[in-house]
This record gives structure tokens, C-alpha cells and sequence, in this order.
């Protein structure tokens, strides 16, 4: 039996109980389809198609962390209740994936290979994490902290362990990394509602920007896709029971809708399944995890909505479905616990994934 312990961003506590206000920047929150039917809106976007007669994702295994004591390693122990440890991934780019762990003195990355981690101590003595880190595309990780006199910073680690920049903060309440190419953005709850900053990392300093900035993506070499449907599409709880997302088209302070169709809803043994996230990647793709009880699928939409790959996650998924993280090129990534079937069955290692 494993028994997975739970971590949940306190962001999301957070955004579940914010007032809405209004104001400049757009709304983040879900919308569900007004009752007579019609959706008012500049533009909109059906998804269509099967998923069970799709083509199906393509697994790939990218490297292993394992259970330990080590600095890269994810404690575990066994007790009544089988074997226990904590751990689901927080965000994801191509160069790999910050680990969760309730270790507050190091971040843990998962890679091509073997996990690899990052202890805070070794820059400055005391210090610890107080939110998830976050990593870009070129390895860079982004390390809110918080020293024992209450001074705020985020630390940016180069890829090869050294201390790029440490950036000064004053927002106090929970709060989300994202990398967008080479900018750094930090989301957060402000007194008039969602707000959000841009990293300057040649000057050290927070300047202000919309809270949409982070979600347009573009691919290496080519202009940012013009949609997203922003920090709404990563909050499980907010989209339970939605049937339309706002959807936002760069240039136009007027949302279209985003319809999550029965498309988005493979049928299970134990029924239809709800979109749990939901990410527009850098081609214009809509990516969509859909799950109920531990019945998990990764969708892939085309920019004009019709089906292009399907899969049911068929893994010892390690955490939940709120552990799989897709990357700003539409990639899906999850941890397997690998058995030992000579040790009765135990978990060995977790084994990092991808689904293209």
C-alpha cells in the first residue's frame, strides 16, 4: 500500500477565498456558460473530437529520484500503513521539474538522469523556502525565501548551482513563479485582487505587469501565441463543474470563451471525468488534464479545438492528478513510484515521465 501525503501551494488556499474585484487587469476566475445558453464574447473556442479513438501520447522516461537520506533523495518510511513519503511535482520546463517536498532548507529538481537539488545554506545560513520554486527553460530556478528576520528575496540559480541574483520583495502573502522565456513573473493576491510583478535580473528589482504576462508563452525562435486562459486553468477547485474558461487573446481586453466540451470528459469505469488543469501552450494548443478518483487522462487540442492526442495515465501515478505539470511546449510530466516486486512490492524509486 502507498499512502501519498498531499502538498498544496498555499496559493490556491488563497485564490479559493478572494473576493472578486473589479479593476484594469481581467478577471482570472472561472465562468460557467450563462443559463439561456449563449456566450457573449469577442470570439470563441470549441474542443472537439474523441478521445478514445485518438492518437495516444507518446511516454518517454526522463530520469529517477530516489528514497533516502541523500540531498537528492525524497525520505520515506514505512509505518501501519504501508510506505509513506511526500512528494508531487510543482512546475515543469524542458530542462526538468521542481519537486514539492516539505523540506524547507533545499529545492529538489527532477532531470534527465538522477534528481538533482539545490540546499539554501550553502549561499546564505538560515534562510528558508516559503513557497514552490519554479525553473525556465534554459535550468535557471527562481527560490522565494524568507530570512529569520522576515526579509523577503528571490534567489535566481544559475543551471550549474551558482547564485545569479538576489531580487527583494515585500509581498507577504502566498504567492506563484513563473518563468516566460527569459522573464521571471511573481503572481500573487494584493488588497485590490490578483496582481502580478516582472523580475528585472540585471537590476535586481520587482516592476509591475498584468497578471496574463506570464501565460503568453512563445516557442524558442517565434512569437508568443496570442491565447491563454491564465492562472485559472492551474487551480483544480475552480474548475470543478465549469463548462467555459475565459479565454484571453493578447491585444483584446474583451475575453472570448474557451468551451470544455464532453471532448474534455472521457468516460471512466466510475463515470466522466472533469478537467482538473488546463494550459494553452506556446503553438497555440490547448492541454488539458482530465481526471476522477485515480482515473487520469492527459488531452491534447489543436489551435482550431479538434482532438490530436489522448492518453489514460496508466502508471503507478505518484501524489495525484494535481501532480502532473505541463510545460510551455504542451508536455505532460508525472511521477511513477517503480516497484520492487523482490521486496514485496515496495516503491524503489520514482521514476520521472513525459507524455508528447
Amino acid at each position: 500500500m502507498i499512502n501519498m501525503m498531499r502538498l498544496h501551494d498555499a496559493i490556491f488556499i488563497a485564490l479559493l477565498v478572494a473576493p472578486r474585484t473589479s479593476g484594469a487587469a481581467p478577471d482570472l476566475g472561472p465562468a460557467s456558460s450563462p443559463s439561456n445558453t449563449t456566450l457573449t464574447g469577442s470570439f470563441r473556442l470549441t474542443l472537439t473530437g474523441d478521445p478514445l479513438t485518438a492518437t495516444p501520447l507518446v511516454t518517454e522516461r526522463l530520469g529517477v529520484i530516489p528514497f533516502g537520506r541523500w540531498l537528492n533523495a525524497i525520505p520515506a518510511e514505512k509505518n501501519k500503513r504501508g510506505f509513506e513519503f511526500a512528494a508531487q511535482l510543482n512546475n515543469c520546463s524542458s530542462r526538468g521539474c521542481i519537486v514539492g517536498l516539505e523540506d524547507t532548507q533545499r529545492v529538489l529538481i527532477a532531470k534527465r538522469g538522477i534528481a538533482d537539488a539545490i540546499r539554501l545554506d550553502i549561499f546564505d545560513a538560515g534562510w528558508k523556502r516559503i513557497e514552490a520554486a519554479a525553473i525556465s527553460e534554459s535550468g535557471q530556478v527562481a527560490i522565494p525565501v524568507v530570512s529569520p528576520k522576515d526579509r523577503r528575496e528571490i534567489w535566481i540559480i544559475r543551471s550549474n548551482g551558482r547564485m545569479r541574483k538576489r531580487i527583494p520583495h515585500a509581498v507577504k502573502g502566498p504567492m506563484m513563479l513563473r518563468w516566460r522565456n527569459g522573464s521571471l513573473f511573481m503572481v500573487y493576491q494584493g488588497p485590490g485582487g490578483f496582481s502580478a510583478m516582472r523580475a528585472s535580473l540585471s537590476a535586481g528589482t520587482m516592476q509591475s505587469a498584468t497578471p496574463m504576462e506570464a501565460w503568453w508563452v512563445s516557442c524558442k525562435g517565434g512569437p508568443a501565441q496570442p491565447l491563454a486562459v491564465g492562472l485559472t486553468g492551474e487551480i483544480h477547485e475552480l474548475l470543478e463543474g465549469v463548462l467555459t474558461l475565459p479565454l484571453y487573446r493578447r491585444g483584446n481586453p474583451q475575453p472570448g470563451w474557451l468551451e470544455l466540451t464532453q471532448s474534455t470528459r472521457p468516460m471512466t469505469t466510475q463515470g466522466s471525468t472533469s478537467p482538473v488543469h488546463v494550459k494553452i501552450d506556446c503553438l497555440g494548443r490547448v492541454n488539458i488534464v482530465s481526471a476522477l478518483g485515480n482515473e487520469v487522462w492527459c488531452l491534447r487540442f489543436g489551435p482550431d479545438g479538434k482532438i490530436l492526442k489522448a492518453s489514460k495515465v496508466d502508471v503507478n501515478l505518484a501524489g495525484d492528478h494535481r501532480s502532473i505539470k505541463i510545460d510551455q511546449r504542451g508536455r505532460f510530466y508525472l511521477l511513477e513510484a517503480e516497484l520492487d516486486l523482490t521486496q514485496g512490492g515496495e516503491p524503489s524509486q520514482l521514476n520521472l515521465l513525459r507524455l508528447n
